[in-house]
């Protein structure tokens, strides 16, 4: 393995994330990307009702949401984050423009992002509720 292959080792190893999100490219690289830096996904969903089901009782630190699903809003899911107190980033390909006020305030990922956008999203929705990054 050279140096540009190996995962760094980062602050938010360790942490339990759930993945949600309808791109399957996407997804992986998501998945990829939180990997590389020592989390954990838990677990995944491409769809509304499966994405509402995880984010109520699946055990994780921090969730990656995409707004849109197959065409529907995720709002649902994350009134049920906010309901657990689980901190989330948006994920959009749209445009920020237009999303309810309890997604507007985390932090958001514009596709196409970096691995590093991602980790500084965790970072600050993680700081910004409180749990240690």
């Amino acid at each position: 393995m050279t140096a540009v292959d190996m995962p760094h080792q980062s602050d938010l190893a360790g942490r339990r994330v759930l993945v949600i999100e309808d791109e399957y490219m996407i997804s992986m690289f998501i998945t990829e990307a939180l990997q590389d830096i020592g989390c954990e996904v838990v677990a995944t969903a491409d769809r509304i009702e499966p994405a509402l089901e995880k984010a109520k009782v699946e055990s994780f630190d921090i969730a990656i949401v995409d707004v849109n699903l197959r065409g529907e809003q995720t709002h649902a899911v994350v009134d049920a984050l906010a309901e657990r107190g689980k901190p989330f980033v948006i994920a959009t390909g749209y445009g920020t423009d237009g999303l309810p006020e309890r997604m507007s305030r985390s932090p958001r990922l514009c596709k196409p992002f970096m691995p590093d956008d991602l980790e500084k999203a965790m970072r600050l929705a993680l700081q910004t509720t409180g749990a240690r990054a």
